[in-house]
């Protein structure tokens, strides 16, 4: 079945992380290069705390760990 890219935006609303306060579909491709079948979605997360200023290892980690999610639960892959 073909993935819809509210699927994967519902998704990681449902992460219900703290720190993510909104995320945008920016793109969506289909064509050269990406193969047959396929399409490459792309997304815009922002991070915001109100209590404390946000440190890049910790996003980094946290960016990570739910492209990790998405990337498992939809089996996508990520361009190298």
């Amino acid at each position: 079945t073909d993935i819809e890219a509210m699927d994967v935006i519902n998704q990681g609303k449902k992460l219900n992380h703290e720190l993510i306060e909104e995320i945008q579909l920016l793109d969506i491709y289909q064509g050269k290069p990406v193969p047959a079948g396929k399409k490459s979605i792309l997304f815009r997360i922002t991070y915001r705390s109100l209590t404390k200023t946000l440190e890049d290892d910790v996003i980094n980690q946290l960016h990570k760990n739910i492209a990790d999610k998405l990337i498992k639960n939809f089996n996508a892959t990520v361009p190298v």
